[in-house]
């Protein structure tokens, strides 16, 4: 069974469905949802008045009338519902402190919110090559969507949380300087990673908002609108990828894992030569390289098993936040590049599903460092 968090993040997917793919498309999903989690149909059935998952004619004749009435459940069941005794078991424990019912709230708030920006985001990536422009180089693209985004999200949970503060790509951006991250409640905000891809039309960008408190970070929600994929998770309480719960592969062996390497970073003179001696070496010793062109996704499909590894520097606090604690929470382990602490603020990273694979890669990254051939 799941929490309930990730029951009504189901029926915020159906909603998505029926809104804006169409009646047969929600009718397939609603039945998937409702036939593994019952839980999601009794909510939608006491407030709906659908009589039965599997009658489809029931389904069509509410065409208009059924979204209107699953926004009523979800305004009657906001994401921020408490748990029910009665209706609910998890596959974690969850325990009564204070600390770990408030960071829940502050996880089912920012899930709402980032759900919220799915239609903008799928509006701007049927148009996004019409108006963006450049930041720092060539490379670095920002559009439209960034801003109203990162707007959306920061109204929206300094609204529900006044006492917090927000890092956010954009807003470093326009001010040119990276606030300091101290106790308080810190949202670490990407309001579109992977934003070359988004205006090339490649399906790998996400939303990504991660959570620190006390400099630790304890809430990761990346959402891929197109590929409808939310991975989220909380500290202590496991990984999810649409409310099903996600681990590392169990991989231990270079020569069986599939590396991870963004390798448009060559693209930046000062810090070609560093990665490709880097890609060298640590593709060389993988069973297969990708590059997706978003951290945070990357972060996401290791936690789920697509990869394995990656390596990466030279990004931002906003490009990692979320990513880490989903991997974390599945299983995986986040180092400095070199094997030591690692810090949000300074991302530098090794990535792996195992401590056999860290430390392998730390060696081959080493040793890459130790080459003294040059690019020209």
């Amino acid at each position: 069974m799941l929490m309930l968090s990730n029951q009504l993040l189901a029926i915020h997917q159906c909603k998505e469905f029926f809104l804006n793919k169409g009646t047969a498309v929600a009718v397939a999903t609603i039945r998937a949802v409702t036939n593994s989690k019952p839980n999601v149909y009794s909510v939608i059935r006491r407030h709906t008045h659908v009589a039965t998952a599997n009658n489809t004619t029931t389904l069509l004749s509410f065409k208009n009338y059924f979204p209107s009435k699953l926004q009523q459940t979800l305004n009657v069941y906001p994401l921020t519902a408490r748990y029910s005794k009665r209706t609910i078991q998890t596959t974690t424990k969850m325990s009564n402190t204070s600390d770990d019912i408030k960071i829940h709230n502050y996880y089912n708030v920012a899930l709402e919110i980032v759900m919220k920006c799915g239609p903008l985001l799928r509006e701007g990536y049927s148009v996004a090559d019409a108006d963006y422009k450049q930041k720092t180089a060539a490379y670095d693209l920002v559009t439209v969507y960034d801003k109203k985004v990162e707007d959306i999200l920061i109204e929206g949970l300094q609204t529900a949380f006044p006492e917090s503060k927000i890092i956010g790509e954009e807003s470093v951006s326009e001010n040119g300087k990276l606030p300091e991250l101290t106790d308080a409640p810190t949202w670490i905000i990407d309001p579109i990673d992977g934003t070359s891809n988004f205006i090339h039309r490649i399906p790998h960008w996400c939303i990504s908002v991660g959570l620190a408190i006390n400099r630790e970070l304890v809430v990761g929600i990346v959402y891929n609108p197109i590929a409808n994929e939310m991975y989220s998770a909380w500290k202590g309480h496991g990984a999810y990828l649409n409310g099903q719960r996600i681990h590392v592969r169990k991989c231990t062996e270079m020569n069986d894992a599939v590396l991870a390497f963004e390798i448009s970073l060559i693209h930046a003179a000062s810090i070609r030569d560093k990665n490709v001696k880097r890609l060298s070496k640590l593709a060389a010793h993988s069973s297969g390289t990708r590059c997706m062109g978003s951290a945070a996704l990357t972060l996401c499909y290791v936690a789920s098993g697509c990869f394995d590894c990656y390596h990466i520097e030279d990004l931002m606090p906003w490009d990692i936040a979320a990513g880490a604690v989903i991997l974390r929470e599945a299983g995986g382990l986040l180092y400095h590049s070199k094997g030591g602490e690692f810090n949000i603020m300074k991302p530098d990273l090794t990535a792996a599903a195992s401590p056999e694979l860290v430390k392998i890669m730390v060696a081959l990254i080493e040793e890459a460092d130790a080459l003294t051939f040059t690019i020209k």
